[in-house]
């Protein structure tokens, strides 16, 4: 139910974004890419200090290998990462009732999207969560 009352808010916040054609995330190649930096972030969420941040930098480096790979990702991606991610990172942390419950909600939605058959619309959900908790910094992080 967050999730959705977010999407209320979005386009007075400029927040609304067109759909990306992400059929790249369909391929052998874009898929083998995305679950590796998803299996990174899962690393970073579950850790912390200079394990959490090479996991982070291990993320960022798939994400850029895909990217390479497919030239128009990040153009196509972004925008889903903007309106489904931010969405359910939302409710991802408003439902949580820790920080760490909330990072255990992300792991846990990682590894649910990574057993769909499809990522071209899906990616954006699991994807956002993990990059926003997983890039939060502080106490109790």
């Amino acid at each position: 139910m967050m999730h959705e009352l977010f999407h209320r808010v979005e386009r007075p916040l400029g927040l609304m974004t067109e759909d990306g054609q992400n059929g790249h995330l369909d391929t052998l190649e874009g898929r083998y890419w995305q679950l590796l930096e998803w299996r990174a972030l899962a690393r970073a969420l579950a850790t912390s200090g200079k394990e959490r941040t090479y996991a982070v930098q291990d993320a960022l480096t798939f994400r850029f290998a895909r990217r390479q790979l497919f030239p128009a990702a990040a153009k196509n991606e972004v925008p889903e990462e903007i309106r489904e991610g931010l969405a359910e990172y939302t409710a991802t942390v408003t439902t949580a009732s820790s920080p760490q419950d909330a990072a255990a909600s992300a792991i846990q939605q990682l590894a649910d999207y990574a057993k769909r058959g499809s990522l071209v619309r899906d990616f954006a959900y699991a994807s956002g969560t993990a990059w926003m908790r997983g890039l939060r910094v502080g106490p109790d992080s």
